[in-house]
């Protein structure tokens, strides 16, 4: 669950609940092995920032089209591998590697729309005026302000990534570009991806 509407927000995963040695509920993410930080980002975190921020998603950087697949620990296997930052659990990400086969060429898109689903019932300029405003401080106004700064969001992603395999190896590349606007005016989120996954074996001959 997203902590806010916030393009691009942290997020909130419960896999054994709330209560641990460590502060909130979420887990560790580990992407190939690579353990991953999701603090807050404010004046008093360890990321030092600007205000008073949740947790950021620490999986922003990642397309969704590299994932493979997603494994969840939620047991003693947890705590027995990764000590306390795994008491909420542990979430492992694998990424996509190439396969053999035909190499293959991907491409994938999507386009979204977003909008408020309710606006605040509130009264009109003349309503307000109806029930007694001093004049003072009637300069004539009639604005609705969430008419203002809401709108209909636009969110747009493309993925090009190509995998192939040999017999003594595997590749996998990709780029991707996302861009999401929010729903409130000058608010987005915009990430541009380069991912490249490779292994490759070497039979060492000794003279």
């Amino acid at each position: 669950m997203q902590t806010s509407g916030e393009p691009g927000a942290g997020v909130n995963v419960s896999i054994r609940g709330i209560g641990s040695i460590r502060s909130g509920s979420t887990p560790l993410f580990v992407v190939d092995g690579v353990p991953l930080n999701n603090d807050p980002v404010s004046a008093q975190s360890p990321n030092v920032g600007l205000g008073n921020v949740q947790a950021k998603n620490p999986l922003n950087f990642l397309n969704t089209n590299d994932i493979e697949s997603i494994t969840v620990l939620k047991d003693a296997s947890a705590a027995a591998i990764y000590g306390a930052r795994g008491s909420n659990g542990v979430v492992l990400v694998t990424t996509k590697r190439g396969k053999k086969g035909e190499p293959m060429f991907t491409y994938d898109t999507y386009l979204g729309f977003s909008s408020v689903i309710k606006k605040l019932d509130l009264l009109t300029a003349d309503e307000y005026r109806a029930a007694g405003i001093n004049k003072l401080y009637d300069h004539g106004g009639n604005t609705d302000w969430q008419d203002e700064i809401y709108r209909n969001a636009v969110s747009s992603n493309h993925s090009v990534s190509f995998s192939k395999a040999t017999d003594t190896g595997s590749y996998f590349a990709s780029v991707s570009h996302m861009d999401q606007d929010g729903i409130v005016l000058n608010s987005s989120f915009k990430r541009n991806t380069a991912r490249i996954n490779a292994e490759e074996s070497f039979l060492i001959i000794k003279g």
